[in-house]
């Protein structure tokens, strides 16, 4: 009856009993509609009223000032590309193919844009047997500058190659070749400028009698008769206020021209040891020395002096390292080159890599871990460590401090022993050659390592040495370690008194500089043989310079631009250098002049706002 009567109940009050919960549940919903949509709905409230704002604040610009933007802006790209014209057309020279691979094959390569594709077989042949003679004759003309252990310690290049040269090797070693040239000259620009003599003397007392003069010598010189013909007098003068040493000869020497027409200089060699600061010396005569029995002379015309290592301003080279970044950049990470970046992903994608370099080569280290590659990266031979930055052949591709379609920056660190007095000239000298290069660290210390003074071969070091005391030594590829400043060398190893190596000529004792063995130089002369043994040598420092050098794309004009190897990045404009921020990527193709305005540039603003002119277009808001 109980149950009967509870059905009964819930049958006639259903509608009371379904309303509890069903008030219940739009309670809740209510509740969340209130405390959440309205959340949402302030937010929405509070950007747009934001963004009402901005708009109301921003003045409409007239159509004149609008124009006026795009012609600047055509304005700045024009003045880009004049620039990037007139760049290349300065830096074109720099990138001469070695001359050893012969006129039919440079002719293949010459007008090619960096990177691009190169499969001629027979052209890739000549590079891989020839391109590295070419740094023979670089230090050649870098005479009297060494190289510590030899230029093939100094300059990155390739001795042997693991297989033959694919495109991106050729590109990327004539890329370093090209570099490496570049500085050398720079440096022996140097003792080539300061070897020439100006004259002081007006033409007005006769070419017969004048006087020339550099930073460290005048030289007063007179075409006098001789019983056994012309010959040259004089007085010489140290315009310096220190002792300047003679020729390790134990002679000064200068060429002379005696006519104007071009023609061999005749070699005029002064007598003795060194002259104090200030003081004036008249010139031994030296009948077999001074004497013209040669042509017929006109005049003195021009005097340049001739130095070696002893006197040269620039001594010896001992480190150029591509890709060296400085303390002030240590952290940028080194881009590739276009077809490098693809070359890279080919390999890591075949499971292909370089172990340290083709037969545990050394090449220059990443930045800021300095050694080689094989220590940077934990590999070397049989480690089985492999890397794609570098090509199969052992070629460093990360070297970019910065890159876009029309430049390419890449920092360099050198190191170079020299008379502190022309610091700033191998500072001018670097920063004016053709790489455009920004100095952007130095560092200096005083050279306690050794100079050899003996007569030195081609590869730029002492014939019959092992290398330069202190130095690598020969046949190491590539440049060392070159981690942040360099440390001074020390005094070469060897028994006390004995200031050379073995196959360095004439070790001596204590306060016999001239001391040695017959048949070797400074034998009986009293010339010292190295730097040690050379007081006039605690002048010498070692310089390190650290900057960016900016390489050009070839000019190619922006209405007839083709693909070429690099695809286009951030473009430059004029007066930037590779340090300063790129010009942004997302500016869109420039307007041409007399092109309708777009539609959708925003709401317009109130009225009032613009009162320069009754024709507005407003501005479009910020994103």
């Amino acid at each position: 009856m109980a149950a009967k009567l509870d059905k009964e109940f819930m049958k006639k009050q259903h509608f009371w009993l379904l309303l509890i919960p069903i008030t219940i549940g739009l309670i809740l919903a209510w509740i969340g509609l209130f405390f959440g949509v309205a959340g949402a709905t302030e937010e929405k409230l509070a950007a747009n009223e934001a963004a009402k704002s901005e708009v109301e604040r921003a003045t409409a610009q007239s159509r004149e000032t609008l124009n006026l933007y795009d012609n600047r802006k055509t304005e700045l790209f024009q003045l880009r590309t004049d620039r990037w014209k007139e760049m290349w057309g300065q830096q074109q020279a720099v990138y001469e193919w070695p001359k050893s691979l012969g006129e039919d094959q440079v002719a293949k390569v010459k007008d090619l844009k960096f990177g691009a594709e190169i499969s001629d077989p027979s052209f890739l042949n000549a590079f891989r047997d020839h391109y590295a003679k070419e740094f023979d004759e670089v230090a050649k003309d870098a005479a009297p500058i060494q190289f510590s252990g030899g230029w093939q310690s100094v300059l990155r290049h390739i001795p042997k190659w693991t297989r033959n040269p694919e495109s991106e090797d050729v590109w990327l070693a004539a890329e370093d070749f090209w570099i490496e040239r570049e500085i050398v000259r720079a440096l022996a620009e140097v003792n080539r400028d300061n070897a020439k003599l100006k004259a002081k003397t007006e033409e007005k007392d006769g070419l017969r009698k004048r006087t020339f003069a550099n930073r460290t010598w005048e030289l007063t010189l007179q075409l006098v008769d001789k019983p056994n013909g012309m010959a040259l007098e004089g007085t010489v003068k140290n315009l310096t206020a220190r002792l300047q040493p003679f020729n390790i000869s134990n002679e000064l020497v200068f060429n002379v021209w005696l006519d104007d027409l071009g023609g061999k200089p005749f070699r005029f060699a002064i007598e003795g040891t060194a002259i104090e600061g200030g003081k004036t010396e008249p010139i031994k005569f030296v009948e077999k020395k001074h004497t013209i029995f040669e042509g017929n002379p006109r005049g003195i015309y021009r005097v340049e002096q001739v130095f070696d290592t002893r006197t040269a301003p620039v001594k010896r080279i001992d480190h150029v390292v591509l890709g060296h970044l400085s303390a002030r950049h240590s952290d940028v990470e080194l881009q590739m080159s276009t077809f490098s970046t693809k070359a890279a992903e080919a390999d890591a994608t075949a499971g292909m890599g370089t172990t340290g370099g083709p037969g545990g080569m050394s090449v220059p280290g990443p930045p800021g871990m300095g050694g080689t590659v094989g220590s940077a990266f934990g590999g070397g031979p049989g480690s089985g460590t492999t890397t794609t930055d570098l090509t199969y052949n052992g070629l460093a591709r990360r070297r970019y401090f910065s890159r876009t379609d029309q430049v390419r920056a890449m920092p360099i660190g050198l190191t170079v022993i020299a008379d502190q007095a022309y610091i700033q000239d191998v500072l001018t000298s670097v920063a004016n050659c053709k790489l455009r290069f920004q100095t952007v660290q130095t560092h200096l210390a005083r050279f306690r390592g050794s100079l050899v003074y003996t007569t030195t071969t081609d590869s730029g070091y002492p014939a019959g040495s092992t290398g330069i005391p202190g130095g690598p030594g020969p046949g190491v590829t590539g440049t060392g370690e070159f981690g942040g400043p360099p440390r001074p060398m020390g005094p070469p190893m060897g028994l006390p008194g004995i200031p050379s190596l073995p196959g360095i000529p004439g070790p001596g004792m204590p306060g016999l500089p001239g001391s040695g063995f017959p048949g070797f130089p400074g034998f009986g002369s009293g010339a010292p043989r190295s730097s040690n043994e050379d007081q006039i040598a605690a002048n010498l420092v070692e310089l390190s310079v650290y900057g960016i050098t900016t390489l050009y794309e070839k000019f190619e004009a922006p209405a007839a631009k083709t693909d070429g190897a690099d695809e286009p990045l951030t473009p430059m404009p004029k007066g930037m250098t590779p340090m300063d921020t790129p010009m942004p990527k997302d500016m869109g193709p420039m307007p041409k002049e007399g092109s309708p305005m777009p539609k959708d540039m925003g709401p317009m603003p109130k009225a009032g706002d613009a009162k320069e002119s009754k024709e507005t277009t407003p501005m479009p808001p910020k994103k």
